[in-house]
């Protein structure tokens, strides 16, 4: 599979950098890795923890991922299986803070960081979502198919909560939490993440805010899968978002001459573009389709294919060509689109005229929403999504290792191997998992298995083979995840880079056909049954968290790259019963004699009107009057006054209403041996 040059150099969001090694050591690999990070801190000096964390020992930031807990177990850690309920966070008054942490990488070999220009409009943030029920489902917040995303819209005070049609995009006047950068050293490499504080003391104007139903958000809107096909996400965030936008384009108010040229000149730009995102998802996915566009024979497609051919043969620009066309003619011209020539004389020849933006918005709008969605017509069409998933896989490792072979020497490329083999073999024994059994050496596997297991079973390189390259891989993952494996101790083959990766190639090459009889011998998991329900809103609110990066720059020519959703949480409440607590001590006075007392200060001062004084004195026997005259020489006065307490005798004072109320009211309430605990304690 070869990949575009347009999406080389694309951005994405993962998980925090130091989680890396741990997300891919398990089955979790294709989920959470590309999830914000959850961390958890106790004590206000979290911003410390998190720094000297990440300058002394990165790896331990795995210490403060965000766990399920309560008052009587604190925990946090990170977990490879972590519990299906949404997490819940506590607040700072009960000594929690929470940190939502992102790497923002380029999709190039060794994912680097991926720098912000703040002076062109490159800015982070971080999206709070509440999930609401589909219409006609039972809500269940960890199936996406069975919830919707509404986007908080305002401010603190006057925000509500608004449905969104699309989740990979961010909705209008969308609130943006503000992210800071974390910077640390990777061995001998900076990196950098991203890092948010969840507001969780704002849950109660969160729970309480208005909000509308998901009756407008169809399932048909979302691009979310029930089987998790990595593809449907791509397709709706990556290759339909272009269109999403450009859907919605009007002539900018205000603009005119060069400003409103160059403005024509970007949206026409993004339009040829999103058309060339749509040709190359389809040459990639249904070559058979792609080569129909050109002018192939449509008798061998199926009557789902066919209705896709039609919307694309069927959807035409004003006074141009139609959406089948101008993609043959983008991808015709894909080099000198993805080396930046956008000349007005190139997007010509794509659209077939220079269209304004009525006519643009006019045929994104016809094209991606149908009736009916594009998505939709093109989700039946897409072949087993598991294999799609090791394809995309073998295709990125066979890229890795020629990365490695084209700037290092033979031992870097075979400790690329090593590494992409361990990364693809967590992804096999979740799709095929007998294969880690059978390989090497283990029992005989299936009739099914059979060409897999002899993909294999091929030399690599004598005396070694793939399976004996996979275990070295397997026995030694922690080196390798680490950095600090040595190939020459971990490979028994002495090859040059350039060997190394063409074996690479022509082994990830063939590994989806070896796979197909493995994959259609194991079904697919049938999606969620949906049951009816009564409504969409749910008694206690779950969130979930996003990261979004934004390009000035970019504007309607790419929408901006949002994560995919945090793992479901709850906000608590101030006075949640499983609350952890806050350690407070109260140091009473040691001393209680008068002559103590009169030692100490008063410096607690209370101010009252004429009005509030004269209303204390109806109900007191000595009024406060009194001491004045005193002190004034006799005689009324008709002033306010201020009143000096002390703060020692005031608690002591509180101490007995307290222990006299509560005494009372446990004749009610029977709470007293839940209310207070005395211990003993040294007397100093």
């Amino acid at each position: 599979m070869t990949i575009s040059l347009r999406h080389r150099d694309r951005v994405t969001w993962l998980t925090a950098a130091p989680l890396w090694p741990l997300e891919t050591a398990g089955a979790g690999v294709s989920a959470r890795l590309s999830e914000p990070a959850i961390l958890r801190f106790a004590g206000d000096d979290f911003m410390a923890q998190a720094t000297g964390t990440l300058a002394e020992r990165p790896d331990d930031l795995s210490r403060f991922v965000a766990r399920q807990e309560s008052w009587q177990a604190e925990a946090a850690g990170w977990q490879a299986v972590p519990g299906s309920a949404p997490l819940t966070l506590y607040q700072p008054i009960h000594n929690r803070f929470y940190l939502a942490v992102a790497t923002l990488v380029c999709q190039r070999p060794g994912l680097p960081d991926r720098g912000l220009n703040r002076v062109s409009g490159d800015r982070v943030a971080m999206l709070l979502r509440r999930l609401v029920a589909r219409p006609g489902v039972v809500f269940d917040p960890s199936n996406p198919a069975a919830r919707a995303e509404q986007a908080w819209v305002g401010d603190v005070q006057s925000g509500r909560w608004v449905t969104l049609a699309d989740p990979a995009l961010p909705g209008a006047g969308e609130e943006r939490l503000p992210m800071f950068p974390l910077p640390y050293r990777d061995g001998d490499r900076s990196r950098r993440l991203h890092a948010a504080v969840i507001p969780v003391a704002r849950a109660n104007g969160y729970a309480t805010a208005p909000g509308e139903t998901a009756a407008r958000a169809s399932a048909a809107d979302s691009v979310a899968d029930p089987l998790g096909d990595p593809r449907v996400a791509e397709l709706g965030e990556g290759v339909l978002g272009g269109l999403a936008m450009l859907a919605a384009v009007t002539t900018p108010p205000g603009l005119s001459g060069d400003a409103l040229s160059a403005q024509r000149r970007q949206t026409r730009s993004a339009l040829v573009l999103a058309l060339l995102d749509i040709g190359a998802f389809l040459t990639r996915e249904r070559p058979d389709i792609a080569a129909v566009l050109r002018g192939g024979s449509s008798s061998a497609l199926s009557l789902a294919d066919l209705a896709l051919v039609g919307r694309l043969t069927g959807t035409a620009l004003a006074g141009g060509y139609t959406a089948a066309q101008a993609i043959v003619r983008a991808l015709d011209r894909e080099a000198a689109l993805a080396a930046g020539d956008h000349a007005d004389s190139l997007v010509q020849a794509v659209l077939g005229t220079l269209p304004n933006f009525a006519a643009i918005a006019a045929f994104a709008n016809g094209l991606r929403n149908g009736p009916p969605a594009l998505i939709d017509l093109i989700r039946p069409t897409l072949t087993d999504p598991r294999a799609a998933r090791v394809r995309d896989a073998a295709a990125q490792a066979a890229q890795a290792v020629a990365a490695s072979a084209a700037f290092g020497d033979g031992e870097e490329a075979a400790l690329a191997l090593l590494a992409e083999l361990l990364i693809l073999d967590t992804l096999l024994a979740v799709e095929v998992p007998d294969l880690a059994a059978a390989l090497p050496g283990g029992p005989a596997p299936s009739a099914a298995d059979a060409d897999l297991f002899a993909a294999f079973g091929a030399s690599l390189a004598a005396p070694m083979t793939w399976g004996d390259a996979l275990a070295e891989a397997r026995s030694h993952a922690p080196e390798i995840l680490a950095g600090t494996a040595a190939a020459t101790d971990l490979v028994r083959l002495d090859p040059d880079a350039g060997q190394i990766a063409a074996a690479a190639a022509a082994f990830f090459g063939g590994l989806e056909a070896a796979l197909t009889p493995s994959l259609a011998a194991r079904p697919l998991p049938a999606a969620p049954p949906a049951a009816v329900t009564a409504g969409d809103d749910t008694p206690d609110p779950v969130y979930v968290l996003r990261t979004i990066h934004e390009r000035d720059a970019c504007k309607g020519i790419h929408p901006p790259t949002l994560s995919a959703p945090s793992r479901p949480l709850r906000l608590a409440g101030f006075f949640d019963a499983n609350a952890p607590v806050r350690p407070l001590s109260i140091e009473m006075p040691a001393r209680t004699s008068i002559a103590d007392f009169r030692k100490a200060p008063r410096n607690v001062t209370i101010r009252l009107s004429r009005e509030l004084r004269s209303q204390i004195s109806r109900v007191r026997n000595a009024t406060l009057d009194e001491p004045l005259e005193d002190q004034l020489g006799g005689g009324s006065f008709d002033l306010g006054v201020i009143c000096s307490l002390s703060i020692p005798i005031i608690t002591i004072c509180a101490l007995i209403l307290l222990m006299i109320i509560v005494q009372l009211l446990n004749i009610v309430f029977w709470w007293l041996p839940y209310f207070m605990f005395c211990f003993p304690v040294r007397r100093s």
